[in-house]
């Protein structure tokens, strides 16, 4: 059968170690967030006042000249997870698992901007990810202590092109394919070079990466085994629409597999209604050398409100094929899924079909709140899911699933925008478990739930 590659990590380290002894408990990671929310109100008769002292202040230190700028952020998030927490006794690990887990993140980052002169810049990040409080070890998306998380130069040359090289961020268009994984506590960089040129069409982008692998407590280093290449073109947008086009190769020899994703990204709006389309065909060679032909869509429409409730309705469906052979279905690179496959993160962009309606209201200048609801279900019946990750669910025990109902999420989310450069985010999700995990052999049958609440502060 083909492989499907583990090409983003997030399994945990063996299940033999032992946490270190600063990891908190439970109660003492939920505590600290309230203590951290709390405590500049309760000991100063003006909080609000006094964070902004502080905000200013920042902001001074990070006017160092007129060519150098210095930056930061604080990023706290506690979870509360149920039902689908990340534990070795399910094959792969991941998606509903029936373990539970509560958990404080904690991701620090400063950076520092330098422009040498009009064609040349150097931006260097640091970072420090940290996660306290788990029964579990961290998975590698949650933990990556002091690194260095962005290093390159972006230089102009032949007054048309611009070139960046080194170790950055990168997010390709609606990040669907390509992405540095924003939600992760880590986040994902890359180590390789950018060339991008103005062009009548839009801005024309070659690229060639390799991701950096994240050591955890070790330097990070660069993933030789995988490359992705290829073309984007954002394309130049009218009044009305706008259509991008890319060409994305990915080898991984790790797996012995290769794709390219030939795809297009197309966004617009009529007089009432709104819609968005992206879309693509992959081909390659499969891990078990036979020929790789797959594909992915996302197809929707919105519009704005017009009923006292207001707010943004949208309509969407999103697809990735499967295959008959495991493993040999669409593979989504290193995308951003988190954005589109529901806040809980239980599967992939291959052998999927996710029925979506999302809804959000911007009730004043600092408060937005989200509803969004996802039906999922099997795109192929004779291959089964796979997890955020590309790996199948619990190692697919069974060849011909029962049942291609997996199950329906609901997302919450209010968020609350306190300062210029502080946010708060309250978040809940549900997931309603269907037939499909009713089957002989699966870990878990029944619901899962997901609370969680974020805190950011920046200068």
């Amino acid at each position: 059968m083909g492989y499907r590659p583990q090409s983003i990590h997030w399994h945990s380290s063996p299940a033999n170690r032992k946490p270190p002894a600063f990891y908190m408990s439970h109660s003492h990671s939920y505590y600290a967030l309230i203590v951290m929310l709390v405590m500049p109100f309760a000991l100063h008769a003006n909080p609000w006042n006094r964070i902004d002292e502080v905000q200013a202040k920042l902001n001074e230190l990070g006017e160092v000249s007129n060519n150098t700028e210095i930056g930061g952020s604080l990023r706290l998030r506690y979870h509360n997870e149920q039902n689908f927490r990340i534990t070795s006794a399910v094959p792969n690990k991941l998606g509903l698992t029936g373990a539970d887990g509560r958990f404080l993140l904690k991701r620090t980052k400063l950076w520092i901007d330098h422009t040498v002169n009009e064609n040349l810049r150097v931006y260097t990040e640091v970072m420090d990810a940290v996660a306290n409080g788990t029964n579990h070890l961290p998975r590698l998306i949650d933990e990556n202590r002091l690194d260095l998380h962005q290093l390159y130069i972006e230089t102009d040359f032949n007054t048309d092109w611009t070139a960046r090289v080194g170790r950055q961020w990168v997010g390709l268009g609606s990040q669907r394919l390509i992405s540095s994984l924003e939600w992760a506590n880590t986040r994902r960089p890359y180590d390789g070079a950018l060339f991008s040129r103005d062009i009548d069409a839009g801005k024309l982008t070659a690229f060639w990466m390799q991701p950096a692998s994240n050591l955890s407590h070790q330097p990070d280093d660069t993933n030789h085994k995988i490359t992705l290449y290829g073309l984007y073109l954002d394309g130049a947008a009218s009044e009305t629409r706008k259509q991008d086009l890319y060409w994305i190769s990915m080898n991984n020899k790790i797996a012995n597999l290769q794709t390219d994703t030939l795809g297009t990204l197309i966004k617009g709006q009529g007089s009432q209604w709104k819609y968005e389309f992206e879309g693509g065909v992959q081909l390659g060679t499969n891990s078990d050398a036979s020929d790789h032909l797959a594909g992915f869509t996302s197809i929707g429409i919105g519009r704005d409100v017009e009923h006292d409730i207001g707010g943004t309705i949208w309509f969407i469906h999103d697809w990735g094929s499967g295959d008959s052979t495991m493993g040999n279905g669409f593979h989504y690179n290193f995308p951003m899924g988190h954005r589109y496959m529901g806040f809980m993160d239980l599967y992939s962009r291959s052998n999927l079909h996710d029925f979506n309606i999302r809804w959000t209201r911007q009730f004043t200048d600092t408060c937005e709140l989200l509803i969004w609801y996802h039906y999922f279900a099997l795109a192929d019946p004779s291959d089964g899911p796979y997890n955020v990750n590309m790996t199948p669910f619990a190692g697919h025990p069974t060849a011909t699933p029962n049942s291609r109902d997996l199950g329906h999420e609901i997302d919450l989310r209010a968020t609350f925008k306190l300062r210029e450069y502080s946010t708060l985010v309250i978040g809940y999700s549900h997931f309603f478990s269907g037939s499909y995990y009713q089957q002989p052999g699966l870990p878990f049958s029944g619901d899962a739930n997901f609370f969680y609440t974020q805190f950011t502060i920046g200068f």
